[in-house]
């Protein structure tokens, strides 16, 4: 999807939920909901790729590189499975994840960093976290902790490479696994 439309519906669903939870009367409701639709700027549906328009169930088959075909067939990863995680496009690969369920912006932060090592090695054939990543993720899903950040990836730390604190890494032997049961657990969802 692209970033235009992602930021639209992202915003719309926001909305959408806002207005519903207003102490104003349903006609009003719809009022002020139809003036924000007119406001909001997403490319036309049928310019929209499948994935876009039907959710992440209809990826296109992208053929994986080589890391990624060992780790599924090692960890019997099926192609859905990362469908439902990842939106999968050649060119573009993205997540897919709603709100993570956590007890806590620890265990939040070692699923960032677990999706993060996932994701760049659907990219890029390696396991690369970059911290930036894990920061923006762990943002977007509500479990950034700014001043205990740096706490939680060394609490982490055993699923990285020659971690040190604020650099980047990739996932250790003990991460990757770590990774494939997320997959495992996070598609069953």
């Amino acid at each position: 999807m692209n970033k235009q439309n992602k930021q639209a519906l992202d915003e719309l669903l926001e909305t959408a939920e806002r207005i519903s939870k207003a102490k104003i009367s349903e006609s009003m409701k719809d009022v002020v909901f139809q003036h924000f639709l007119k406001t909001v700027k997403l490319e036309p549906l049928d310019k929209w790729t499948n994935s876009e328009r039907n959710g992440h169930g209809k990826n296109e088959d992208i053929e994986f590189n080589s890391t990624i075909t060992r780790f599924m067939r090692t960890y019997k990863i099926a192609n859905e499975q990362l469908k439902k995680l990842f939106y999968l496009e050649p060119d573009n690969i993205d997540y897919l994840i709603p709100k993570l369920k956590v007890k806590n912006n620890v265990e939040g932060i070692h699923h960032c960093i677990l999706l993060v090592g996932l994701k760049n090695a659907l990219e890029t054939s390696k396991y690369t976290v970059v911290v930036n990543q894990v920061r923006e993720l762990a943002n977007n899903h509500g479990v950034y902790d700014s001043p205990n950040f740096s706490y939680a990836m060394s609490k982490n730390e055993s699923l990285l490479k020659n971690y040190k604190p604020g650099k980047d890494s990739e996932l250790s032997g003990a991460g990757i696994r770590a990774a494939s049961d997320l997959v495992s657990k996070l598609s069953q969802e």
